[in-house]
């Protein structure tokens, strides 16, 4: 096995793992039973796994630029749906990649718009996130292997748990009349 291959994999395999954290601790310090004291240190990872997963997702695309059994033009990996190799799946990881762009730059820039213009562009870490899986589920060569399948699995089951939670906490209480 090519180490540039070995490369790709565990980039790719990092970013995501590295998205779901940042979309995991970003939920968690944004619910309404998470501690006070929590909050900063989860803030910061958020931040930081948010920042990792960009870097280390760039990394993955631009080494498939260099994969020697089958080499992506920069064209395909930056364009969505120009790859010639699995043009659906290649789509997905290229589209994760340019969602989080969008979301890291618009956190930067944060003070210059609305307040619900920055929350609806932050929330696209969320189909980020999913894409990310899906994208790694659909074209990952481990994705065959259990574990990794477990790892796909259990990451999009508790990111699905916590917006389930997330939305029921958001709801207002239903009103009751008295009879």
């Amino acid at each position: 096995m090519w180490p540039i291959w070995i490369l790709i994999r565990s980039a790719g395999l990092t970013a995501y793992l590295l998205l779901f954290l940042s979309v995991l601790f970003g939920l968690l310090g944004s619910m309404q039973g998470c501690p006070v004291k929590w909050r900063p240190v989860l803030q910061i990872a958020h931040q930081t796994a948010g920042w990792l997963a960009f870097l280390i997702g760039l990394l993955h695309g631009m080494l498939l630029h260099f994969d020697t059994y089958q080499p992506f033009r920069w064209t395909e990996i930056f364009i969505p749906f120009a790859a010639s190799y699995k043009k659906v799946p290649s789509a997905l990881g290229t589209v994760t990649g340019g969602l989080l762009f969008i979301v890291l730059v618009t956190t930067d820039m944060r003070k210059r718009l609305s307040r619900k213009l920055w929350k609806v562009l932050h929330l696209l870490s969320l189909p980020a996130c999913l894409l990310g899986g899906l994208h790694g589920i659909w074209i990952g060569t481990d994705t065959g292997k259990p574990l990794i399948l477990a790892f796909y699995a259990s990451t999009l089951s508790i990111l699905f748990v916590l917006l389930v939670l997330r939305f029921m906490a958001n709801q207002p209480a239903k009103k009751t009349r008295k009879v």
